[in-house]
């Protein structure tokens, strides 16, 4: 892959060592395309999601407390959405639909900001144990969608 692009893909994205670190992590980007970029980054999006969803669900197992009860069942919906979202974006790059591939990325990404969102305010005891995993599905989404307005100029504008 053209360094050019892989630094344009970085430095576009809303955390540029998050990117370096995710992108690196995965041997396939030394020799992928933006296309196989995107596949890459949608790869890790859903295994990021469907681990949080699992993780979710493991959460509500245990949960007593019925507010948080609520809040997890919300976030468990908001992920549901999200894979939903990260399979819309496999088929929005096979079919080279980068304007959707973008709108479906940032979806998703809202969708992990909504479930944070959903813990209400910050005290101690309610601070959502979902955060980082949280973060990290809206910094995978945002590589993502940074991708499809890299492949489709025209969302750049």
């Amino acid at each position: 892959m053209s360094s050019s692009l892989v630094h344009k893909t970085r430095e576009s994205t809303i955390d540029y060592k998050f990117c370096i670190h995710t992108l690196d992590s995965d041997p396939r980007t030394t020799t992928a395309d933006l296309v196989g970029l995107a596949n890459i980054s949608l790869d890790l999006t859903f295994h990021n999601a469907t681990d949080t969803h699992v993780y979710i669900s493991r959460l509500l197992e245990n949960a007593n407390e019925p507010t948080i009860k609520k809040w997890l069942n919300i976030c468990h919906e908001k992920y549901g959405y999200a894979l939903a979202g990260i399979s819309d974006s496999f088929n929005d790059l096979a079919y080279k639909d980068y304007e959707n591939l973008n709108l479906s990325a940032q979806l998703v990404g809202a969708q992990a900001l909504q479930c944070e969102k959903s813990f209400g305010a910050k005290e101690e005891s309610h601070k959502s144990p979902l955060s980082l995993r949280n973060d990290d599905l809206n910094r995978l989404s945002d590589i993502v969608a940074t991708i499809a307005s890299i492949l489709n100029p025209d969302l750049l504008v």
